[in-house]
């Protein structure tokens, strides 16, 4: 057992009390939720990732961090999900793809999915020739 095996309902429901997350998440079918995940994803990460996420994307209240890597991944799929006609499919689905590292939001997705102010836009960078044809 690991301390994400039953630790989704607690962790929405102290981050939605806390002001941190949207109340809109514990209206999701949490069981199900929970059912799909997989704490063992936590061994892929290397000490460097691990500790980025704890520093910077860990949702936390007077530096207290009270979520995990794989219910940071499920909160993030939520609030991704949030808006979808089969959401808890939804989530599930983008919650594999990012707890296998098949796929990685941008940071603004991963600071502020599921929270208060879901701002989830970014920019992407890209480059051009310098010339009238690559314009």
């Amino acid at each position: 057992d690991t301390l994400e095996n039953d630790a989704l309902e607690p962790f929405l429901q102290r981050g939605v009390e806390l002001e941190l997350l949207s109340p809109e998440l514990l209206k999701f079918d949490l069981a199900q939720l929970q059912a799909a995940i997989k704490p063992e994803r936590s061994n892929q990460f290397t000490y460097l990732g691990l500790q980025t996420l704890y520093d910077r994307y860990f949702i936390h209240s007077n530096d207290v961090r009270f979520e995990l890597p794989q219910l940071f991944f499920m909160r993030v799929s939520m609030g991704l999900a949030v808006q979808e006609d089969n959401r808890e499919a939804r989530a599930i689905e983008f919650y594999n793809l990012l707890s296998s590292f098949d796929y990685m939001a941008s940071t603004p997705t991963l600071f502020n999915a599921g929270t208060l102010r879901p701002q989830l836009s970014s920019c992407y960078l890209t480059t051009v020739p310098d010339d009238l044809h690559g314009i």
